[in-house]
């Protein structure tokens, strides 16, 4: 999908969306530390169709051609607000290939198999094929702590999915699976909204986003509102 996302930081309606499944720096693995839960309420006063996306920050990857998903989306018509609710717990996933083509900007991926993950816990997994099927295995603790890691063995062919991280159940960053790749993530936790055109798991074109605004909630505050003013501005307010 195109990203139209003439944004910088205004309902009557109200409607709720709960991101499913813990997010924040690190812990859906069970070992780790309790996540915190974040929530954003996004309100729409200006008089343009669209939707709120949430993406965040790009981790440090020992590959290139890291893409970005757009996390969260809710379509939020004029005059309407909407609440997310996460807490960040992370997890790996994998995704079979829409298209062979490059650049994959504007493909919805979704996953075909999500596995929750630590960040110094259970932070390690391997994508194996058999059968002409994906799936993830030998899930274990592994180097260095603070990274997510996903090798894909020697049955992986290439070109034909997709291994990421992901937050509250849904992706936030891919690379193409090549046969025998580590790779490495380093979250560096950060959230960007905007408002345009855009669909759950697309892959973004960060370049082309124009008014993104980062939502960086200071210590020890866990909610915010981002207002969409009639002037298609984007303002953030910390509560």
């Amino acid at each position: 999908m195109g990203q139209d996302s003439d944004a910088t930081p205004g309902g009557a309606t109200t409607a709720k969306t709960d991101a499913t499944a813990d997010a924040r720096p690190g812990s859906a693995a069970p070992s780790d530390a309790p996540a915190a839960t974040y929530t954003l309420t996004f309100r729409n006063d200006s008089t343009r169709q669209g939707s709120f996306v949430i993406y965040q920050r790009l981790p440090e990857v020992n590959q290139p051609d890291v893409m970005s998903l757009a996390w969260l989306v809710k379509p939020t018509p004029p005059g309407v607000s909407d609440t997310f609710t996460w807490s960040a717990d992370y997890s790996f996933f994998w995704s079979s290939v829409p298209s062979a083509s490059e650049p994959l900007t504007g493909v919805k991926v979704e996953a075909s198999e999500a596995v929750p993950a630590g960040l110094r816990q259970l932070n390690q997994i391997r994508l194996h094929r058999a059968d002409g099927a994906f799936m993830f295995m030998d899930q274990a603790t592994g180097q260095p702590p603070g990274a997510l890691i996903i090798e894909a063995d020697g049955t992986v062919p290439e070109r034909e999915a997709l291994m990421g991280i992901g937050m509250s159940g849904l992706g936030t960053a891919v690379v193409r699976a090549e046969p025998n790749m580590r790779v490495v993530f380093t979250p560096r936790p950060g959230y960007f909204v905007t408002f345009g055109t855009f669909q759950q798991g697309e892959v973004l074109d960060l370049a082309s986003l124009v008014g993104a605004h980062e939502v960086a909630f200071p210590d020890n505050v866990t909610n915010a509102m981002v207002t969409l003013d009639d002037r298609n501005g984007l303002t953030v307010a910390y509560a």
